[in-house]
């Protein structure tokens, strides 16, 4: 077992070390798997709301460039559509 020890090395987040002692305590450990998902849902919402407001964004600078230089728009727009 010794032997084995020195070839395995796996990290185990602080997060699981803590719930081992809450379940030893007699938590419930899909609690833990709960709060994981939570968490990443969160994360998701914010991640979207980053992604959703980037593309917000884009949209009003590709208005204000059409009006500002509509030829050069106009040529982006013909290498975007090319290119997917």
């Amino acid at each position: 077992m010794a032997k084995l020890s020195e070839k395995c090395n796996i990290q185990v987040p602080m997060e699981v070390l803590k719930w081992v002692g809450l379940i030893d305590d007699g938590k419930n450990p899909d609690e833990f798997t709960r709060d994981v998902l939570n968490g990443c849902i969160a994360k998701n919402q914010v991640t979207k709301g980053k992604t959703d407001a980037f593309k917000g964004l884009r949209k009003h600078l590709l208005e204000e460039l059409e009006q500002a230089f509509p030829d050069e728009v106009e040529s982006y727009r013909e290498i975007r559509a090319s290119a997917a």
